[in-house]
Parts: structure tokens; sequence; C-alpha cells
């Protein structure tokens, strides 16, 4: 046998793990055609969404120990909240600098950068005003013996709002309250050192093009408020062919329980509208998830698009880098092509981030191309998903399953190849050919 050959019995073993894998991936399609022909869309906090959250309540019972629902609020108005929030802001800066209140200005400019940095660049929504409820679901499956460690695979059952613009154009409002923060910093200075700029009666061209930057910025913004259409994507893909991926490791892990792992798999609502759901969720389940380990899967389409996330939140939050390379490890052992990313800015955010931020070590596995994928399209439907990303998925689940159990996650793993490190780049970040609608 050549150094390089695979042993007979590892073989086997990775075809009858494939098998079982194919066979599982087919029940997740199932499960995600069943609730796409009864429910369509879910736009967070609808009754479809409710409705969805009972479907899969039901499936969870039939193979979980215990099952609960959670009730959470939801604000269905975050995600254009900073639109309306500039349209009266970025008038308001300007005129106070006008009239020789700069200092107001720079209260009120600092106060919408925060606010906009915080819901749209790091995704910790403030001030939620909400107008909906939504609901998390999550199953337990218990080990046969005491459990020493615990393992929780996450999705999300909402799907997104489709957007009328490109997402650039959002940035847009910011850097308006940005100009006239900086124009608010420039008053002060003068104002300080008693040099006036603007005086009661000042030039008459000056005027004029003050007021027409004000109307245009004012008119562009407000057309911002229309940001997202009526239509709600599918939502195939994004995401609940994940949720179908949560029943069928149920399945999986009922008929071959573990000894001393406990296994937890939710699905949260609200996601789509700043991870919403599963704040929530983990701020309530805190003090039992100490030490576990979290794996949230969503946007599976393409096998060829493997992806654990390194970095969340608009690359401003870190997940957990040895838990993505591991699971990256693991794809590569059963023969997969998968890397581990940074989402980029203007990427959004995934469930996996709210898991960090208690301090899990938890990372996403994501299968899409991001720069021209359907998420967040009318066409992310069942025929858009690639059975083969399903059966990858849960391949790489089970086994980082069985890792936790035999207390092997985290044992040193072979160093890759040259050829692979070559491929990838000292501080790897997704690329995007256009930026993303996430």
């Amino acid at each position: 046998m050549g150094k390089n050959e695979t042993p007979p019995s590892s073989k086997k073993k990775t075809k009858l793990a494939t098998f079982k894998a194919g066979r599982l991936a087919q029940r997740a399609l199932a499960f995600t055609k069943d609730v796409l022909d009864q429910l369509g869309p879910r736009k967070s906090g609808s009754l479809a969404a409710l409705e969805a959250a009972e479907l899969i309540k039901k499936e969870l019972e039939a193979t979980c120990d215990s099952v609960e629902s959670q009730q959470i609020p939801i604000d269905s108005k975050i995600n254009v909240r900073l639109f309306a929030l500039i349209v009266y802001a970025y008038p308001a800066i300007v005129l106070l600098c006008l009239i020789g209140l700069p200092y107001l200005g720079i209260i009120i400019s600092a106060s919408v950068l925060w606010f906009g940095f915080e819901t749209f660049g790091r995704y910790v929504p403030r001030y939620l005003a909400p107008s909906e409820m939504g609901v998390n679901v999550h199953g337990v499956i218990e080990p046969a013996k005491a459990a020493e460690s615990t393992i929780v695979f996450t999705a999300h059952h909402d799907s997104a709002p489709i957007e009328r613009f490109e997402k650039k154009k959002a940035l847009v409002p910011l850097g308006l309250v940005a100009g006239a923060a900086l124009l608010s910093l420039l008053q002060t200075g003068v104002e300080l050192t008693q040099l006036r700029l603007f005086r009661p009666n000042f030039p008459p061209v000056l005027s004029f093009l003050l007021g027409l930057g004000l109307l245009g910025g004012f008119y562009y913004v407000r057309t911002l408020r229309d940001y997202y259409t009526e239509e709600v994507a599918p939502g195939a893909g994004d995401n609940l062919i994940s949720v179908g991926i949560l029943t069928a490791l149920a399945h999986h892990f009922k008929a071959e329980p573990l000894s001393r792992t406990r296994v937890i798999l939710a699905s949260f609502d609200g996601e789509e509208i700043f991870l919403q759901g599963s704040a929530a969720w983990y701020e309530a389940h805190e003090e039992e998830l100490e030490g576990a380990v979290v794996l949230n899967f969503d946007s599976i389409f393409s096998p060829e698009h493997l992806v654990f996330l390194e970095r969340d939140a608009n690359a401003t939050l870190t997940l957990s880098k040895p838990l993505a390379r591991k699971c990256v490890h693991i794809a590569r052992s059963m023969g997969y092509e998968a890397s581990s990313l940074s989402i980029p800015i203007l990427g959004g955010a995934t469930d996996a981030a709210s898991a960090a931020r208690i301090g899990l070590e938890a990372t996403t596995l994501t299968a899409s191309s991001w720069s021209d994928g359907v998420y967040h399209t009318k066409d992310d439907t069942l025929e858009a998903i690639d059975p083969a990303s399903v059966e990858r998925s849960i391949g790489i689940a089970i086994r980082l399953a069985e890792l936790i159990e035999s207390n092997q996650l985290w044992d040193d793993e072979p160093p890759i190849d040259e050829e692979k490190k070559r491929e990838e780049p000292e501080n790897p970040n997704l690329i995007f050919s256009k930026l993303t609608r996430r």
C-alpha cells in the first residue's frame, strides 16, 4: 500500500458515512419542501414564521428528549429605522450649523453614527420597539450517560425581505451625516477661535449651494426609507434547508445517541433583522450553555463553496478560529474542499455572532457563492439547493459531534499540505465581486 493510499477499512467507513449523510440529506430536503409548500416566505415575526416554528417543534418532538419554544418580541422596523432617523437628523445638523449651534450638531451626528455602527455594523440593535412576536424553538437529545459536553447546532427559519437598492447605497446616509458632522466640527473650531465662518447675511451663492446640498441629501435619504420592497424571499437555502438539517441531525442522534455529549438543536426567528431571535435565546440560556461548542448553518446552496467563518458581523466580531479551522480539517478529511474565512464588511452577520458574544466556541458553516448567489432574492427556492451541499454539511456536523464525544476536538491536526497553504491567504477574508445583499 502506498503511503498516500487510504486503508480499505477507512474507505468502507467513509462510504458508509456518506450513505448515511445522503439519506439524512433527503430527509432534510423533504422537510424543507413540506414547509415551503405549506407556508411559503416567512418574514420575521409574521404568522408564517410562527407557523413554521410550530412545524419545527412538532418535528423535533418526534426525536428529542425535550423541546421548548421561546416567545420573543420582534422589532420589524429596526432595519429601516436608521434611514427614518437620518431623514430628520441630517437636515437638523446642517441647520444647526447655519444658525450658529454646531455643538448641538456634533452631539446629534455622533449619536446617529454610533447608532448606525452598533446596529448596522456590529449587529447589536439598540432601542428596540417591538411590534410583532416571534418564536424560537429548540430540542435537546440527552446522552446515554451523564453529560460531560454539549454541542449546539443552530439555524434560523425566517426569510429575508427583498432589497430594492444595492447595499452600497445604504452607506450614503451615513456618509451625509459624517459630512454634516465634519461641518459641525469645523464650525465649532471657527466659533472657538472667534472667527465667524457664517455670518447672519452670508453670500447668496453660498446660500444657494448649501440649500441645494441640503435638499438633495434630504431627498436621497427619503428615498431610502423604501429600501425594502414588500416582497419576501422564499428562503429555501437561506435558511430553511438549514432547519431541515437540524431535523435530520435530530433523527440521527436519536437513533445513534452519544454517550457523554448533549446535543441541542435550535432554530431562531428574527435573524434577518439583526439577530434578534438568537440574541434573546443565548441570553436566556447562557448559564446552561457554558462550555458548549456551536455550529451554525446559514445559506446552504453549493458544495463547492464550503466556508467556516472566523469573523462575523461585518468582520467586527471574532468567532472561534480554532473551531473553524478544525471544521476545515474535518471537511478535507472527508474529501471535501473547504476554507475558514472572515465575513467581509457589508457581509452582514449570522447567528454564530450571538453565541460568540456570550463566550462560546462558535462558527458558521455557509455554502454559497456570496458574490452572485440567489439568497435574499425571489430565486431562493428549493431548486437552487444542490443536495450535495446538504449531504456534506450533515456529514461534517456528525463528525464534529463524534470528535467532541471522544474528547479529540482540540487534538493537534496534521499540517495542511503546502499546496493548501499557498491557496489560503494569511489573513483570509471572503472576497466579493460585488457588494453582498446579506
